[in-house]
């Protein structure tokens, strides 16, 4: 609260959140701004899809905020048959949290739980991505946007919480988003379908090509220069 209300320029990488800290300093203005863009997210793979892939994608980080306990409870209620379930716990995070989640996960799926423990490359990264058609982020907040948006451009089958302005921002923009509640069986199997698919990945282009993301940049010099004077 402190540092919302000494702020000038609110830069939110959901526009959403610009709303959010407004209520708490109405003085805020608002700056466009994105770190990423999808060519240099996906380099090489910028024309690949994951459609007919099979993996499952959860969460982001080691953070309690990622609620994987909750997400394992609603996926041991779902036929997985031989799906592997890819979760981040590289950072953030305490160990003793790592470990229940992977303790957990061991439990439900046994092989199949491949949790990520160490750093790797973009590529290395990016080869698990390419083999997940699901990904399941059970965050409250805005978190790990740039997964989301390769996976989206890359037609995975998206699941956010409901309360997460993310899940929000993404439906107003027409994007096909499924919520936590919506896990089950018929829904895990099913892939999205080819409109879908071709609609998501214009719309993610369209918020973050490297063009768009230099445009927002460009925007946010100009605001930031014209307080100057």
């Amino acid at each position: 609260l402190k540092a919302i209300n000494k702020m000038d320029v609110v830069v939110p990488v959901i526009p959403l959140e610009y709303a959010i800290a407004k209520k708490i300093n109405n003085n805020l203005i608002y700056a466009p701004f994105n770190y990423v863009n999808v060519e240099d997210l996906l380099g090489d793979n910028i024309d690949r899809n994951v459609i007919k892939c099979s993996n499952i994608l959860i969460g982001n980080s080691a953070n309690p905020t990622n609620n994987h306990l909750d997400v394992f409870k609603k996926l041991s209620e779902v036929n997985l048959e031989n799906r592997k379930i890819y979760v981040p716990l590289s950072y953030s995070g305490s160990q003793y949290y790592v470990s229940k989640v992977k303790e957990k996960g061991k439990e439900l799926w046994g092989e199949n739980f491949i949790p990520i423990t160490q750093f790797m490359s973009l590529e290395e990264y990016n080869n698990i991505l390419l083999s997940c058609n699901v990904l399941i982020f059970n965050h409250v907040r805005q978190q790990g946007v740039g997964n989301i948006i390769a996976l989206g451009y890359l037609g995975a089958k998206i699941y956010l919480n409901t309360k997460n302005p993310v899940y929000q921002f993404y439906k107003q923009e027409g994007i096909s988003i499924y919520s936590i509640q919506e896990i089950n069986t018929t829904s895990i199997e099913k892939e999205i379908s080819m409109n879908e698919y071709l609609n998501n990945k214009k719309l993610f282009l369209k918020l973050y090509s490297k063009d768009k993301v230099i445009e927002k940049i460009e925007k946010l010099f100009e605001i930031v220069q014209h307080l100057k004077k």
